[in-house]
């Protein structure tokens, strides 16, 4: 009775906690939605974070995400808050350094352009590669080998797909409205970096769910 009422408890606050995240991201959003500097583009880039809640929402209404998937999907969309707030290719992160730290990365590094967008696709592949995986795990295979192989697809995947919505916007929009949305910052090479950088978070993520897998297993074993 008493580990029945454990259970009931630990439920209850695992879905309170679920929760608030939830309402403390939409809070943030609102937050980061007040005199934005650049209006013009805060519909377009709120576009991929509406998309995102709806099949959130519907993934939370069937029970398909474990708790970490969830927060791994919620961080990642806070990054792209504040990247749509600035859009990415003007995120401010040198002067927040420079305030906190004194130093400026750019200079620091010698970089020519804004990275808080590889830094972003590289976060896609690392914490998406989570809901993927379990996903995949739950109804479609046990095999670590497949898993390795479908998430990454996945990853690779979508990632793609995003590239040609940003590509096939070029063909619609003005030069300069594609060109700051898409921060590709005169690198010709943008998208392949950017999918390589996903493809990177990606097999990060698989080494180390890998890794949880073998452990898991061993323990039950034992």
């Amino acid at each position: 009775m008493e580990v029945q009422h454990s259970k009931v408890k630990s439920s209850r606050w695992t879905r309170r906690c679920r929760w608030a995240t939830v309402v403390l991201f939409f809070l943030m959003w609102i937050v980061l939605s007040f005199d934005v500097p650049f209006p013009e583009f805060y519909v377009l880039q709120h576009i991929p974070t509406v998309g995102a809640w709806i099949v959130i929402f519907i993934l939370m209404r069937y029970r398909l995400l474990k708790e970490v998937d969830l927060y791994a999907i919620i961080a990642f969309l806070v990054l792209h808050l504040i990247g749509a707030r600035y859009i990415y290719s003007c995120v401010p992160y040198d002067e927040w350094t420079e305030s906190l730290f004194g130093v400026s990365l750019s200079e620091t590094f010698h970089w020519e352009r804004n990275h808080y967008d590889r830094l972003v696709h590289l976060l896609y592949g690392t914490l998406f590669s989570l809901p993927a995986w379990h996903l995949l795990d739950r109804y479609l295979t046990k095999s670590n080998g497949i898993l390795i192989l479908l998430t990454v697809q996945a990853i690779l995947a979508t990632s793609a797909l995003y590239e040609l919505a940003e590509w096939s916007l070029t063909m619609v929009a003005a030069p300069e409205a594609a060109e700051s949305y898409n921060g590709q910052q005169g690198d010709i090479w943008d998208a392949h970096q950017d999918m390589a950088l996903a493809l990177l978070g990606s097999l990060i993520s698989c080494f180390v769910l890998l890794l949880i897998s073998r452990h898991t297993k061993a323990s039950q074993s034992d």
